[in-house]
């Protein structure tokens, strides 16, 4: 075989191989929802300004760990934060957020309201809430999920810039001397966020999975064109002479 044909079919397997690890990875960059689970992990600042029952990470990785509450009297509020702020700027749709809260409940008859907010927050403790919503806590029975659906606040979409970060809030309204438990950080309690089907990818998206898929497309393209030459030339050479 010559050596430009050697050369020809080498190209040709790092082109697929190329497309093919870009079909692989391009997922992971493609617009998902993506879970986050409540921790008892305490959180390191800046802080948004509240934060009555405490400030905490959220976290993609199961917690696994022992239960652990919050317990809301009156008002007040706990914050989640990610643990990481964006490297890159990053846009997520105010709509399609989902939270399910593991919560339990003293007393009876009317408890109160819930709150929850989906917010960014800047490196000074600023905030802007994207989503938000409120439900009242179920006069029975005692403990479930409550399940939220988070709307907009107005914006058409949402932007974090660099270096702010995500954070979920929950903000509480109980009746008289009536408490709302509020479970997280284990398989048997566990209270979780899901992001829109449009989240790019937060903290980052896979910049090198989009590269790999675009170089693999672009070499298969490039063979095709080849191969499509090659097949002009031959079938040229075959047509009878007159």
């Amino acid at each position: 075989m010559c050596a430009k044909c050697v050369f020809f079919h080498a190209g040709v397997v790092v082109a697929v191989a190329m497309l093919l690890m870009g079909v692989v990875m391009a997922p992971r960059v493609l617009a998902v929802s993506q879970t986050w689970y409540l921790t008892d992990d305490v959180a390191s600042g800046p802080f948004v300004q509240g934060g009555t029952a405490g400030d905490r990470y959220m976290k993609k990785v199961f917690p696994g760990g022992e239960p652990d509450s919050v317990v809301f009297q009156g008002n007040q509020d706990a914050y989640w934060y990610a643990a990481e702020s964006t490297s890159m700027d990053l846009s997520f749709s105010n709509e399609g957020w989902g939270t399910a809260i593991n919560w339990s409940a003293s007393g009876h008859g009317n408890r109160g309201w819930l709150t929850v907010e989906i917010v960014k927050v800047d490196d000074l403790g600023g905030i802007v809430v994207m989503a938000t919503q409120s439900l009242k806590i179920p006069k029975n029975p005692d403990s479930g999920i409550l399940e939220f659906n988070l709307s907009g606040t107005g914006f058409t979409d949402f932007s974090v810039a660099n270096g702010d970060r995500l954070a979920f809030h929950v903000l509480s309204s109980t009746t008289g001397n009536k408490t709302i438990s509020m479970h997280f950080n284990s398989m048997s309690y566990s209270s979780t966020i899901v992001t829109p089907n449009t989240d790019p990818g937060y903290p980052v998206p896979d910049v090198a999975a989009w590269a790999m898929f675009a170089a693999g497309l672009g070499l298969v393209g490039f063979v095709l064109v080849i191969l499509g030459k090659k097949k002009r030339i031959r079938f040229r050479d075959q047509r009878p002479k007159d």
